[in-house]
């Protein structure tokens, strides 16, 4: 049978009260997502799924020090961003040789970006004016929303979508330009 859905705001304070059943169902909730951003990184299910783990370990913990401004979500990919980060400088492996892979949502051809090393895509999204980069890195590897993006920012989520499609394009020409495409 499956669960009633509690209210985000109901399964937090049960978090920080330690209620194992509102712990799972804010695991649940959130572990596609957190898992999908990992696995972008590490392309290692069994890795990606002790990050996201690790992560939720510290959510819950610190989940007093949510001051609910912004959205939660945001909160909650940060913490397990940052201990994927961490993860990351102690694995050496993966400062070198992992490839990195682009959400879906970001139309580059897959076959080119699995002839790239995790910095030279880096590279590529260097060359990107400053805004638009973070705009970009923002929404294409951290997987904030438009409207996150345009909150933090103090711009529009127009403004949002447009760098991010002009980012893809820019970073597309360059990739034919290099034969990649």
């Amino acid at each position: 049978m499956p669960r009633e859905s509690i209210p985000l705001k109901a399964l937090i304070e049960g978090c920080k009260k330690n209620c194992r059943d509102a712990q799972e169902q804010l695991y649940r909730k959130y572990f596609p997502k957190m898992f999908g951003m990992c696995i972008r990184y590490v392309h290692n299910e069994d890795e990606a799924i002790d990050i996201v783990n690790r992560g939720f370990l510290k959510v819950f913990r610190k989940i007093d020090s949510f001051q609910h401004h912004g959205s939660f979500e945001s909160w909650v990919r940060r913490v397990v961003f940052n201990t994927m980060q961490d993860y990351l400088k102690r694995h050496s492996k993966y400062r070198e040789n992992i490839y990195h892979t682009m959400p879906e949502h970001v139309s580059v051809q897959s076959q080119a970006l699995s002839r790239l090393y995790a910095q030279d895509l880096y590279r590529l999204i260097d060359t990107l004016p400053p805004r638009m980069r973070t705009v970009f890195e923002m929404f294409a590897i951290e997987g904030y929303s438009h409207r996150e993006i345009s909150q933090k920012l103090n711009i529009s989520e127009g403004t949002s979508k447009w760098m991010v499609s002009d980012a893809r394009a820019r970073i597309q020409h360059l990739l034919k330009k290099q034969g990649l495409l």
